[in-house]
């Protein structure tokens, strides 16, 4: 990090304060180099012996970090080169599944030189973002891309560009909720050959072409030798048709042959009569330049079936189409800019648990193949939100979580109800449910209040689930037959969550074994029989509905 402050302060594990006067742009790790503060700074990778940082761990602390799964092992194995021990990753990261870091005395202060700076020893890491993170240093770029904003876009690297747009307006993406607004990332590739990868939304094309066209000056050429289609849904590949009317047809249409198969069908124009297509496959190649050669590989469900990823290996950078996407808007381009990294990948999780969730398998063995077919990768680049290029490793761990449905320590309790009879049974099952672990996370989700997009989120690392519904017209009332409707088409097989169904009725108690039977068919486990209550629950059965919510 970069200091704009007047001194950094950090406190020892005795409690003592030690405060460190600072420069403008100095980072932590040279104000530390230059400091006779004997303060060495890092993150150990789980086993206290890489020799890759200066930090010293408490490793009482180590024995609290909970045991990895065979299978998220496998994957963490190919992102970071080596077999983990813990959950701990080296990544200059800190995560919610451990207590911290004890920041220690190093052992000899760093001697200072009579006017000149210390030496930066060879294995102190880089303060660089991602620079000793990137799952292969050895092939990594020595710097990570920089922002520098232009005119027609801002820079992803010296000859790649973002020149998308934000769609500040955006409320609704078929059915999910958007509070602030989205984007439709788009990439321009400057070389000796130029190519844009993926269009913009048709109603944001114009500004799109234009900034197309401010990039081409001085270059040239009239237009891009390549437009490549990773996915060919509307929201990414609708821009093409004004591109290619503002360019005469003349680029070549690079993308797989079910992308073309769905762009003929979705565009009239798209017929090979009218575009150049060229079709590619996993392992093909396109080459820029004499050094920059672009990789692509096939991604089928990830989230359609014409799906590819689309890797530059000179710069490191994976254009990832919808995957490791949010509904993230901002001027700012890349993660390291926005005011609040937790936000985005708040919105991470969001996207992926409305819309990636039900493809979970198929995304899991994409994101094996692809760390172990780009070893260089050190940026993604996605379809839509910020740019990851500093928190690449965060999000990486957030996929292997998601796709390996890691449980939380959590409960979701979702309800409707009438009369607050159903009302009264979800909150008493809610205390139960707190008394019986104050450590637990505990949510109740009135589905009229909530959104059926955030109840979704919850539940997707929640492995306890309470239905409740009052019983309507012989069935559910229409907003829990709603969210029943949406569960059903995202939990993926293998979800491995559990729970329970309850409900209020006044004559005829159907709605919770309605919802019983729901969650029967879609593979969650039922871990006590509905339970009914007529008109009101009593204040004996209050008592009974609160020990159920112990057992959840």
């Amino acid at each position: 990090f970069s200091s704009f402050l007047s001194q950094f302060t950090f406190v020892r594990s005795s409690g003592e304060e030690l405060s460190i006067p600072g420069r403008s742009g100095e980072t932590v790790k040279e104000l530390l180099e230059n400091s006779d503060a004997g303060v060495s700074i890092g993150v150990c990778g789980g086993d206290l012996a890489c020799g890759q940082c200066q930090v010293y761990v408490d490793s009482s602390w180590m024995d609290k970090l909970p045991a990895i799964a065979d299978d998220e092992e496998e994957t963490l194995g190919i992102a970071f080169k080596r077999k983990k021990q813990s959950r701990l990753s080296c990544a200059l990261k800190w995560t919610d599944e451990w207590d911290g870091l004890v920041l220690h005395e190093a052992p000899l202060k760093p001697k200072k030189t009579k006017g000149k700076k210390p030496k930066k020893s060879s294995s102190t890491p880089s303060d660089k973002p991602n620079a000793s993170t990137a799952p292969n240093n050895a092939t990594s770029p020595t710097s990570p891309p920089v922002c520098l904003k232009e005119q027609a876009g801002q820079k992803v690297s010296d000859k790649v560009y973002c020149i998308g747009a934000v769609d500040w307006s955006l409320r609704d993406f078929h059915d999910f909720q958007v509070r602030e607004g989205g984007t439709y990332n788009s990439y321009f590739i400057k070389d000796d050959f130029v190519a844009v990868i993926d269009p913009v939304k048709y109603t944001f094309a114009d500004g799109w072409v234009e900034r197309i066209k401010s990039l081409l000056q001085g270059s040239g050429k009239k237009e891009p030798d390549f437009i490549i289609v990773n996915h060919a849904e509307p929201d990414h590949s609708s821009g093409i048709v004004s591109f290619m009317r503002a360019f005469e047809g003349r680029p070549t249409v690079v993308c797989n042959k079910l992308c073309k198969e769905s762009l003929e069908k979705l565009y009239p124009e798209a017929h090979p009569s009218s575009w150049n297509y060229r079709i590619v496959k996993s392992g093909d190649e396109l080459k820029l330049s004499k050094d920059r050669t672009l990789h692509f590989l096939n991604t089928p469900m990830v989230h359609w079936p014409e799906s590819m990823f689309t890797y530059d290996a000179k710069d490191g950078i994976l254009f990832s189409m919808d995957a490791f996407g949010q509904h993230y808007p901002s001027s700012a381009r890349f993660d390291d800019e926005v005011p609040s990294i937790e936000h985005v990948l708040q919105d991470a999780k969001t996207y992926y648990a409305n819309i990636l969730f039900r493809l979970s398998k198929p995304i899991k063995a994409t994101l094996k193949k692809t760390l172990s077919s780009f070893e260089g990768l050190q940026v993604i680049a996605p379809s839509h939100g910020v740019v990851w290029r500093k928190y690449v490793n965060e999000i990486l761990q957030k996929y292997v979580e998601w796709v390996s449905h890691k449980p939380s320590n959590k409960v979701v309790i979702a309800y409707d109800t009438m009369w607050h009879a159903t009302e009264k049974m979800a909150e008493s099952i809610y205390d139960g449910a707190v008394l019986a672990d104050t450590s637990c996370d505990v949510r109740l989700m009135n589905i009229r209040s909530f959104h059926h997009t955030d109840i979704v989120t919850e539940m997707l690392d929640a492995p306890v689930l309470a239905l409740g519904c009052p019983t309507m017209h012989h069935g559910m009332m229409p907003a829990m037959g709603g969210l029943i409707s949406y569960l059903k088409g995202l939990l993926p097989p293998g979800h491995g969550k559990m729970g329970c169904a309850f409900g209020s009725f006044g004559w005829e108690p159907t709605a919770s074994n309605e919802i019983e039977s729901a969650m029967k068919s879609f593979g969650i486990e039922i871990v006590h029989p509905a339970i009914d209550m007529q008109f009101t629950p009593t204040q004996e059965s209050i008592g009974d509905l609160r020990q159920i919510g112990v057992e959840l």
